[in-house]
């Protein structure tokens, strides 16, 4: 019971949320592979640093326009947990405003 009621759950969150990064990548001072936006950060727990956060513009990994924010997959062994974040500058929101994110 407790799976099928967080199944439903989570399927009904992904189809009512709305999010999305309030940052264009694609001015021209967004430079591939490692540059972000003024006032961006990248930062994790030390686990698998390995891979990181970076812009890309490959068109397979890019949802709209030339460039994106992507973080790949990696193997970091059993009982390990990797936590890599990607955080933006903090937005006002205004009442009643929407902020919608996109993912691939």
């Amino acid at each position: 019971m407790k799976k099928i009621t967080f199944l439903l759950l989570t399927i009904f969150c992904s189809i009512v949320g709305y999010s999305q990064f309030p940052e264009n990548f694609e001015d021209p001072s967004v430079t591939v592979p490692n540059g972000f936006p003024t006032g961006w950060l990248v930062t994790d727990n030390g686990v698998g640093t390995g891979v990181s956060w970076n812009i890309v513009s490959n068109a397979a990994l890019v949802i709209n326009g030339t460039k994106s924010a992507y973080i790949n997959r990696q193997e970091i062994g059993q009982g390990n947990t990797s936590e890599d974040w990607l955080i933006s500058p903090a937005k006002l929101i205004p009442t009643n405003g929407q902020l919608r994110f996109k993912a691939k």
